[in-house]
């Protein structure tokens, strides 16, 4: 990673980390604290939002501001000016995510909705509001957080598939658009991740699939590959292994049930639950 001088030159004195209260949205956290920046949380648990806060500042002396907030709502954007007024943030990390397991059929479309409101919409409108302020200063960054099954679909997981090609596409074209600006964009493309909510699924073991990742590890990573030459970056050998399968091994209907197979394995037990 940069040093910190370094880092807060590039990405300025603030940055916001989307689903930041636990797991690897702390993990971003704590890295970007850890060179010196102020931040600003967002996520809907209050009460554990504000205990990664207490932990940051006790860390790192930085301030953090904390932004309780469903990502969701339709005050995304009046809640969000609000929080950022009079600060320049040089540095987006939208690692929130909604992911509901279960066919398409039965999913309601309250939930499928919800799928676009937080991985759709939401990243959408935090860059909006930052870019033009990054590109004026010629400096910035953007990650987006996205997922080895945007990349080829896959059934049980339809929306959350569907939501996350959006993000990599997303990030691949504003890597292109944003580049002569001075503005760096990275879409990270992640397995499994060791997080309390993943081991709340209670994940069986499939062969071929990624081993669960460390979330601090993944996350020093990420921001040491943001600005490094490339839109996207996958997060473990095994990842970018399942990648290349998934896009140049396999034609596009064996790369989906190849994912689908392995999703019916992991998840078979909370299908529709």
């Amino acid at each position: 990673m940069m040093t910190g001088q370094t880092f807060r030159e590039r990405y300025g004195s603030w940055a916001v980390v989307a689903g930041a209260s636990e797991g690897l949205g702390a993990a971003f956290a704590r890295s970007i604290a850890a060179q010196g920046v102020n931040l600003i949380l967002l996520a809907r648990r209050a009460d554990a939002l504000q205990a990664t806060a207490d932990t940051l500042r006790t860390a790192y002396n930085v301030q953090v501001q904390t932004v309780p907030l469903d990502l969701a709502s339709p005050d995304v954007q009046a809640e969000f000016e609000r929080c950022i007024a009079g600060r320049e943030i040089g540095l987006l990390v939208y690692n929130a995510a909604y992911s509901k397991i279960g066919s398409y059929e039965q999913m309601s479309v309250e939930d499928k909705l919800r799928h676009i409101a937080v991985n759709c919409e939401s990243p959408v409108i935090l860059s909006s509001m930052l870019v033009p302020q990054m590109v004026e200063r010629k400096r910035g960054g953007l990650i987006f957080m996205a997922s080895v099954v945007g990349m080829s679909g896959t059934e049980l997981l339809s929306m959350y598939a569907a939501t996350k090609a959006f993000n990599i596409n997303l990030a691949s074209s504003l890597w292109q658009e944003l580049q002569p600006h001075g503005v760096d964009v990275l879409a990270v493309i992640a397995g499994a991740v060791a997080t309390s909510n993943y081991e709340k699924t209670r994940p069986a073991a499939v062969r071929f699939a990624p081993a669960p990742q460390d979330p601090q590890k993944l996350a020093e990573n990420a921001l040491k590959h943001l600005g490094k030459g490339s839109p996207l970056w996958t997060s473990s050998p095994q990842v970018s292994f399942v990648s290349l399968l998934l896009n140049r091994l396999l034609t596009r209907a064996a790369a989906v049930r190849f994912m689908s197979n392995a999703t019916r394995q992991t998840y078979a037990h909370l299908k529709d639950t």
